[in-house]
């Protein structure tokens, strides 16, 4: 299992506006970031009509919509958590890349999923 621990660097490099641990593998936090950044945005944007929809006949499709916005609320959790490593503002910290890797693919297939939620939605009839 791949561990990253910044606790022990003194130096940090910039990339791309984030700070970043040199000597550890920051490229991967940032790529697995960066992923996980566009998979959020990707649910958030077929997520954020369901309000506006009529969908109380079509309890699978509201049970998929809370199952999508728990995700986009998690995800940002885990961002968050992410970033605040990157920038070393929690110092004694190990984040399991693998685990991450993971939780980002998790994030992504979902995200890939949104072509046939997005259907689905445009389907039903907007609020009276």
């Amino acid at each position: 299992m791949e561990v990253l621990s910044f606790d022990n660097y003194d130096s940090v490099a910039q990339v791309d506006g984030v700070s970043l641990p040199e000597g550890a593998d920051s490229w991967k936090l940032h790529e697995l970031e960066e992923r996980l950044q566009q998979a959020l945005v990707d649910i958030g944007e077929s997520v954020e009509i369901v309000p506006v929809l009529d969908i109380r006949r079509m309890e699978w499709l509201a049970r998929w919509a809370d199952v999508l916005k728990e995700a986009e609320r998690q995800g940002y959790g885990v961002l968050d958590a992410v970033r605040a490593i990157a920038d070393k503002e929690i110092m004694e910290c190990d984040l399991e890349i693998d685990q991450l890797r993971s939780f980002v693919h998790s994030m992504e297939s979902l995200a890939e999923d949104m072509e046939y939620f997005d259907s689905l939605v445009n389907l039903c009839p907007q609020k009276i």
